[in-house]
């Protein structure tokens, strides 16, 4: 039996959003959640982007038995990257991990460890279930344990080192912003899935703004509506109609 990488992805991602719906109680959340798996970013970051209010976590989901070369050599790339950038080693066994599945008939056997150990000979440090109550535990605080400027930072390192002429290739993938409360969901797009700098102040402000212009807009047209509506009665009027 093979369990497919996007299989656990949807799974996944389909508690971690239960989760934090229960935690969060209706609270005014802001968050994103950037499936990367084939595109082009994947090669250069990992197959799941998330930021809950300020907490960052990037996941890398692979099967056991499929072929893992190319990311035991991502892998060792980094190692050798963070040799020389030390500093960034906390932070990266903070927000950084790795996901292995080995699927049996009856139950489904995972590896998850920060992604410096992914390829070591080490147990696993969670379950599914476990990284999902801790990630959404993690986005109850009011204050990320590692700081929004370092988890960027440290993205901005990696994307700078990895994949297929990293140096000289520029971030071309989107995201989506996601305002959840318990009255309503709102999205917001932005063009690069590394700023990840918006606060929900900003967000908000700037919903507002696009609902001002909606609203102006809106409003032009009903004006324009109207107008032509007064023409058509004047020129009725003119006939004797």
């Amino acid at each position: 039996m093979k369990l497919y990488e996007n299989v656990v992805i949807g799974n996944f991602l389909y508690t971690l959003g239960y989760s934090i719906g229960v935690k969060s109680k209706g609270k005014r959340m802001l968050s994103v959640v950037n499936l990367l798996q084939q595109t082009p970013e994947d090669e250069r970051l990992a197959d799941a982007l998330l930021q809950f209010q300020g907490v960052v976590k990037l996941i890398e989901f692979k099967n056991r038995a499929g072929s893992l070369k190319k990311e035991k050599q991502k892998q060792a790339r980094l190692v050798k990257i963070l040799e020389h950038k030390k500093e960034f080693l906390p932070i990266s066994r903070g927000i950084h991990w790795y996901a292995e599945t080995n699927p049996f008939d009856s139950k489904c056997v995972n590896k998850i460890v920060p992604y410096l150990d992914a390829f070591e000979d080490i147990d696993s440090v969670h379950t599914l279930e476990s990284l999902v109550d801790e990630i959404s535990d993690e986005a109850m605080l009011e204050h990320p344990k590692i700081l929004l400027s370092q988890s960027q930072a440290y993205l901005k390192l990696i994307t700078s080192h990895q994949g297929s002429g990293a140096k000289k290739k520029s971030t071309t993938t989107g995201g989506l912003l996601v305002l959840l409360s318990e009255k309503e969901v709102r999205y917001l797009e932005y063009s690069n899935i590394l700023d990840l700098r918006l606060t929900a102040k900003q967000f908000i402000d700037k919903t507002k703004e696009q609902e001002k212009s909606i609203m102006e807009l809106n409003l032009k047209k009903e004006i324009q509506i109207e107008q032509a509506r007064k023409r058509d009665r004047s020129y009725d009027r003119g006939l004797g109609l």
